[in-house]
């Protein structure tokens, strides 16, 4: 059965709201939280381009060097697209999510509290990049994809 991408939205909610997380794990706890969200938001917005793209461009989402460059092909396809706040947002969402998982001095409470309000904004922006035409999101990761690739 495959993962949906709210699935981890739901899983960072479901540990926010656990009363059974011992405190002396809260500060982990925190920062998971952070790094589900980011995912979600990152999952949801590939799968989004994923279902826009044609059979050819899937296959090179698929490829070895096309993963290794993912995240950052998502952020350039949104600023590309014209969605520059939200490319802005999520670069901020993944900074935050990396500061919590190798800044062992992080304020998660801090971090926690941002990435729930970079998140909104970011969810906000998921009906308008539905109704882009798929040949758009198409010409778009071509060129983006050339441009990181090559």
């Amino acid at each position: 059965m495959a993962l949906l991408p709210v699935e981890f939205r739901k899983f960072a909610e479901f540990l926010e709201r656990s009363e059974k997380v011992p405190s002396y794990l809260t500060p982990a706890c925190k920062r998971t939280v952070v790094s589900r969200y980011y995912y979600y938001a990152f999952l949801e917005l590939r799968e989004i381009f994923f279902t826009k793209l044609s059979i050819n461009s899937k296959k090179e989402l698929r490829k070895e060097e096309t993963r290794k460059v993912i995240h950052r092909l998502i952020q350039e396809i949104l600023f590309e697209l014209g969605f520059k706040r939200t490319c802005s947002k999520l670069a901020k969402l993944r900074s935050l999510r990396n500061f919590c998982d190798y800044e062992l001095r992080a304020n998660e409470e801090d971090a926690l509290r941002k990435a729930r309000l970079l998140l909104q904004e970011i969810e906000k922006m998921f009906p308008l990049l539905y109704k882009i035409p798929d040949s758009e999101v198409e010409k778009v990761f071509v060129k983006v994809l050339r441009r990181i690739i090559l």
